[in-house]
């Protein structure tokens, strides 16, 4: 890189560009959370109410399994299919008979993902990856400086050389794209 960001770095403007990063990578880049015991099942009900958990509108649930305690490892329960209500903002969880039924009285755990909040201060903790923020800080930086390029600012190939920098980041830290379609049999035997 030709052009030097040193003289251009403040705190003010690298908070922003955290920020930035932070909204840039949602939905593709979260946090990953567990809900352990999240649901209780019962023999002949289908649909549960995941009112108690704060799961985003855009990515529902990652995965769920079974949790048996006589059972190590925990049976992991891939029929099931979920679905969003934009009237109540809770996610539903709809699970096979097979599932249900042969499971009745033992508890679902969950995984989601969620975005990181935005920061106010450089000591607040971003649960980012370190890799993805350096790069988006930089191409931030590049792009905040790109209106002095005669005065020996970035040039558009030291931009685009580093957007390509931070696809490549982007691409290997993306979450699973099993979050973001529906798990299990469409039969939902």
């Amino acid at each position: 890189m030709l052009f030097s960001l040193q003289a251009e770095v403040t705190t003010a403007k690298t908070i922003k560009a955290l920020n930035a990063a932070i909204t840039a990578a949602w939905p593709a880049i979260g946090i990953q959370k567990f809900a352990n015991d999240a649901v209780t099942l019962v023999a002949d009900t289908p649909e549960y109410i995941l009112s108690t958990l704060t799961l985003d509108r855009e990515a529902g649930v990652n995965e769920v399994w079974i949790t048996d305690v006589s059972t190590k490892p925990d049976i992991r329960g891939r029929q099931y299919r979920q679905r969003y209500d934009p009237s109540t903002t809770y996610w539903t969880l709809i699970v096979a008979p097979s599932i249900y039924n042969t499971y009745a009285g033992k508890k679902l755990s969950l995984s989601y993902y969620v975005p990181q909040a935005a920061v106010a201060s450089l000591s607040t903790a971003i649960d980012l990856p370190a890799e993805y923020l350096f790069e988006y800080v930089v191409y931030w930086y590049l792009r905040d400086a790109s209106g002095s390029v005669k005065n020996g600012g970035p040039t558009m190939t030291e931009i685009a050389m580093q957007e390509d920098r931070l696809d490549r980041v982007r691409k290997r830290n993306k979450r699973p794209v099993s979050s973001l379609v529906t798990l299990g049999k469409d039969s939902m035997v």
